[in-house]
């Protein structure tokens, strides 16, 4: 039983200390029980935005399962971008369940 224990707690010290190991480019804040956070990633943005807007997402819950395809080129795929002006994020937690969204503007 202790050998289950010992095991056990070593894989939720891995996995808590998992996330110090890779950082994005873009973090967003953190709220530890609601955040909705919205901002740009790229900034060559001409002064005109194009049109269209794709949208891609992906949600991870509680650290301990994460699905989707938030990529940029998923995003203008979504929104038939074929030229990208302005690229934006956007990060959503709610008591654990995060949401990341990539917003793509372009023609």
């Amino acid at each position: 039983m202790k050998s289950i224990l010992s095991v056990l707690s070593l894989v939720a010290g891995l996995t808590a200390v998992s996330g110090c190991l890779y950082r994005a480019p873009v973090v967003p804040p953190p709220g530890l029980l609601y955040s909705d956070v919205k901002a740009s990633v790229s900034t060559e943005a001409s002064g005109m935005v194009g049109p269209k807007q794709g949208m891609a997402m992906m949600t991870n819950y509680f650290g301990l399962y994460a699905k989707g395809d938030a990529s940029i080129s998923k995003a203008a795929r979504n929104g038939n971008i074929e030229d990208i002006d302005l690229v934006e994020y956007q990060h959503t937690n709610f008591l654990g369940i995060q949401s990341y969204t990539t917003i793509v503007h372009g023609r």
